[in-house]
């Protein structure tokens, strides 16, 4: 198993679109976004570099990249960097917009039709800046392309387009981040490992402190893949509770830049380089 590791410091445009899967646009989400999230910025401009587009057939149906392609990613976090300057919020809004323009001529003369409602919830944090990290298994990476687009590619060609193509948003694609700093090394398994970055609850040995505790979603074939809807079958979101480093009055809904040397320690992960991240996505 060829290990690789990748770092990236990040500068948010304005902040984070994040849901819960299945949710309402105003449904109010957590303060930082699940691993997936953080896996399909990073895989969305790999698929593209690869010739697969943002839709792959996976498993006898049309699924996203992420979900082809999770298996190959060991670990994936992020935390709120100590060297922000801000911090982050979660907020919800309902903007009125108009229609008239878009309407029918017919349409257009009744004045019920003229505006409409958005609801949108995110979270904000204009120029705040956050650390991520995530782990891949190339050998598994280049078995999961070659089942998806038929054609096989070395762990040599991954790597090198790993290396040479880096995330341009976290969540939705009005999510804009821009590269501060990048970094793509060996990763390395730990024991005892020192993290800030957020981890599954039940990975910690000593939790950080501060901390804030996050409910986040797994990725589930039925949010990730077209399924035929039936009667009476639920959509149920599979959530696992995870540990996030904080500053002071951080709380569900405002999480302030922790202080430098807020670290805690996980009983398994991987190192690359002086950052560690907790095992498991």
């Amino acid at each position: 198993m060829s290990l690789l590791g990748l770092r990236y410091k990040v500068k948010l445009a304005w902040g984070i679109p994040i849901r819960f899967p299945y949710a309402s646009g105003f449904q109010l989400g957590p303060i930082l976004p699940p691993p997936s999230t953080i896996i399909g910025s990073v895989i969305e401009p790999v698929a593209i570099r690869l010739g697969l587009g943002e839709l792959v057939n996976y498993e006898g149906t049309i699924c996203s990249p992420i979900y082809a392609f999770k298996d190959a990613f060991k670990a994936a976090a992020l935390g709120l960097s100590p060297e922000s300057e801000v911090g982050l919020i979660v907020k919800g809004e309902v903007t009125k917009l108009v229609q008239i323009p878009y309407l029918s001529d017919e349409n257009a003369r009744d004045p019920r039709q003229w505006f409409t409602a958005q609801a949108i919830a995110a979270v904000y944090g204009p120029g705040a800046v956050l650390d991520l990290a995530v782990v891949v298994d190339l050998d598994t990476l280049a078995k999961r392309y070659e089942e998806v687009s038929g054609k096989p590619i070395s762990e040599g060609d991954l790597e090198e387009v790993l290396k040479t193509v880096v995330p341009r948003r976290l969540g939705a694609k009005e999510g804009l981040i821009f590269i501060r700093e990048s970094s793509v090394g060996e990763a390395n398994e730990c024991v005892n490992c020192e993290t800030y970055l957020y981890a599954p609850e039940e990975l910690w040995i000593e939790k950080p402190q501060p901390f804030v505790n996050l409910d986040l979603w797994e990725l589930t074939k039925s949010s990730a893949c077209v399924t035929k809807a039936r009667r009476g079958v639920s959509l149920v979101v599979q959530t696992r509770r995870y540990v996030a480093a904080s500053g002071p009055l951080s709380s569900s809904f405002v999480l302030t830049p922790p202080p430098s040397k807020n670290f805690g320690s996980v009983k398994s992960g991987y190192c690359i380089e002086d950052v560690c991240v907790g095992g498991g996505t």
